[in-house]
């Protein structure tokens, strides 16, 4: 009866001590830009805040960029802070989502918003990542934008860091102006257990070298089963 308890709490450690080898993990980290925080917008991460011009008004409509006054916001994204270790995991797929809301639609003061109708051009933007250009011109329209991350945009994840996400309005000609408002953006990541190393998760032993441990442990209690038989 000793002999089996063993062998089923072994089995039991066992099992128990195999599910971080199969762990994958998904991570969303937003960023609110109509909160009411630090300057009126979230900190993206922790320890980590958005920079942006001076002249970039905020309202309870989000940021509102204008690009006859040159106006950018950018911000960083740490997953680490949620538990991706860039020595045990790896990005198996990341996507960048942005809210707009074009101006035409209302434009928000301090106090009220209101309608813009002289307002008819098509607002664009640039979006880089770390220095890698996501959208050159993008037109930008009241809704979700979205940018599924393509070999050399995980690159730039691999550490679990995206130091320098921005977002600048642009002069659609001479004399037409793009603004709009910028209202959250969010990352979200799909990671999962890195296959290659010798160990894993800080040293736990792979299902391989545990199984062998787990053998030497049931032989082990067997001699000492049978020693106990043969004694009695």
């Amino acid at each position: 009866m000793k002999f089996l308890t063993f062998v089923t709490t072994v089995v039991i450690a066992l099992s128990l001590a195999s599910v971080p080898a199969v762990m994958a993990g998904f991570i969303t980290d937003d960023i609110n830009f109509r909160s009411k925080t630090y300057q009126g917008v979230k900190a993206a991460v922790q320890g980590t805040d958005f920079s942006a011009a001076d002249s970039i008004s905020r309202t309870k409509k989000g940021l509102y960029l204008d690009s006859e006054l040159f106006d950018e916001v950018s911000w960083g994204y740490d997953i680490t802070d949620y538990g991706f270790d860039p020595s045990l995991h790896e990005i198996d797929s990341a996507t960048l989502y942005f809210t707009f809301a074009d101006d035409k639609d209302s434009i928000c003061g301090r106090s009220r918003c209101k309608g813009d109708k002289k307002d008819s051009v098509k607002e664009q933007a640039d979006i880089t990542l770390d220095g890698l250009v996501l959208a050159a011109a993008l037109e930008i329209n009241s809704g979700l934008a979205s940018f599924e991350l393509l070999a050399d945009g995980l690159a730039k994840l691999d550490d679990g860091v995206f130091g320098l996400v921005s977002v600048q309005a642009l002069d659609i000609s001479l004399l037409k102006f793009s603004d709009f408002y910028l209202q959250s953006a969010s990352l979200e990541v799909n990671y999962s257990l890195r296959p290659s190393g010798p160990t894993n998760f800080g040293g736990l032993p792979e299902p391989g070298s545990l199984a062998l441990v787990v053998l030497g442990l049931l032989g082990l209690g067997f001699i000492k089963q049978c020693k106990t038989a043969y004694q009695g």
